[in-house]
């Protein structure tokens, strides 16, 4: 079976399906088991390392989640699994969803890790992951993208001082607001990504929170400054974990980038969005989810809950 090559990867994501996309993950998927093997877990985290080799290593693995064995074998179940509401699913059902999404992101990530250069196989893992997402909505919904741009002046919550402000530092008073997906019902006929009328969902995906954390509720907090109808805007995000070394480059343990104390701070401050899901919550999220006043979910809770919910 051949490998594909970066470029592959890079467009695969633009114009396949997810049973597509499945299919070339499991490529990916065999080339990382055959070349890397177990070194040391952290946390549940399984450190894979190229066989031979105690440093070049792909991206921490968490092994509950990740289908080591067989992983071909879902072939038949990934459209059922991933693309069709299961309302009445069981916990391991749910469970199973997960794992799917998170091996075949991480097969992928895993195995740029190791034919492609870091900051290479960053982004485009970070776009194999909106990829997956956008195909997982598409089986059932409606979807878009695109930028939508409104005139900050019109934002209520905004006090005059800080309009004067705005005036004085930059000539471009038209406020952009880039969505990775727009989601609506199957039957709806898209005219103008302009018009974010519900029902409809504005989803921000990303592979990581580190820079993009805060923007999911300031995105959120200008629209509706400036706009009266209320779409759901949602974040969907894989827990970005990272190795962290030694001077000597060993792995001594991991850091992840999600901050709850930031999150809570913009939920408080910008407003809540109306749903914030991870496929593999780290600790921090976990105890954001045990928040009654927290929308941290798991990727289950909307595929099969809350778009039907939504959307219908």
């Amino acid at each position: 079976m051949p490998y594909p090559t970066v470029d592959e990867i890079k467009e695969h994501y633009k114009r396949r399906n997810l049973q597509a996309l499945f299919a070339l993950s499991v490529q990916c998927h065999k080339y990382v088991m055959q070349e890397t093997e177990h070194a040391m877990e952290f946390s549940g985290y399984s450190m894979r390392h190229r066989r031979g080799s105690n440093k070049d290593g792909v991206r921490p693995i968490k092994m509950d989640l990740f289908i080591e064995d067989d992983f071909a074998g879902w072939s038949g179940s990934v459209v059922n699994y991933l693309g069709t509401p299961h309302p009445t699913a069981d916990a391991q059902f749910c469970f199973d969803q997960r794992r799917l999404v998170y091996t075949m992101q991480q097969s992928v990530g895993a195995y740029l890790d190791l034919v492609a250069e870091q900051q290479a196989a960053r982004k485009i893992a970070g776009e194999f992951f909106q990829g997956i997402v956008g195909q997982i909505f598409a089986c059932q919904y409606a979807i878009s993208s695109g930028t939508i741009a409104f005139d900050i002046k019109e934002a209520e919550g905004l006090s005059e001082e800080v309009k004067a402000a705005i005036d004085e530092c930059s000539d471009d008073k038209r406020l952009k607001l880039s969505f990775d997906q727009l989601v609506r019902p199957a039957n709806h006929n898209i005219k103008d990504n302009m018009d974010l009328t519900p029902p409809c969902v504005v989803v921000g995906v990303k592979t990581t929170t580190k820079d993009r954390g805060i923007m999911f509720y300031v995105d959120k907090f200008f629209y509706q400054q400036t706009h009266n109808h209320r779409p759901k805007f949602i974040a969907v995000v894989l827990n970005d974990v990272q190795r962290k070394r030694s001077k000597a480059g060993i792995t001594t343990g991991l850091s992840y980038t999600f901050l709850g104390g930031h999150n809570r701070l913009y939920r408080y401050l910008l407003g809540p969005l109306d749903a914030y899901y991870f496929i593999d919550p780290p600790p921090p999220a976990l105890r954001e989810m045990d928040d009654p006043g927290s929308n941290m979910k798991t990727i289950d809770h909307m595929i099969n809950h809350d778009l039907p919910q939504w959307l219908g």
